[in-house]
């Protein structure tokens, strides 16, 4: 198994119909934010898309945010994906995770990693800016 992972860091995520199917719409996809104050807090949306997983076994996916130290700032419990019977892969795996008024504690690289099976396959960095001081003295 060697799955092909995608992690998107965005604004929001909403799920839209179309042809009876949700199909999630990604609202302001972002690299990089400034927050008003740091520290301070900031929410996002983490979207992830999985292909390439083995249809005849179950997996276990899950998600760790970590910040500009490596400290764990927000995990995931595992999520089962159940075995597909009669066929060679699983069809793509999405899903989005809402992380609301998360704490900053400094600018910096934060990175969030995707775990199947509790093996790392993908990480996505979000880079935290400092704001510009813009009043006079």
């Amino acid at each position: 198994m060697d799955p092909n992972v995608s992690i998107i860091f965005c604004d929001s995520i909403q799920n839209n119909i179309t042809n009876g199917k949700p199909t999630p719409v990604i609202s302001r996809p972002l690299k990089s934010i400034t927050p008003y104050r740091i520290p301070g807090n900031f929410s996002f949306s983490l979207y992830c898309s999985i292909e390439g997983l083995d249809a005849d076994k179950k997996h276990w996916l899950r998600i760790e945010v970590k910040d500009t130290k490596n400290k764990t700032i927000l995990s995931t419990s595992n999520a089962e994906v159940p075995t597909v019977p009669d066929a060679a892969e699983i069809p793509m795996v999405e899903f989005s995770v809402d992380f609301r008024n998360v704490v900053f504690l400094e600018p910096g690289n934060v990175t969030a990693t995707v775990y199947v099976d509790d093996e790392k396959c993908s990480e996505g960095t979000l880079i935290v800016n400092q704001r510009k001081d813009t009043s006079s003295s």
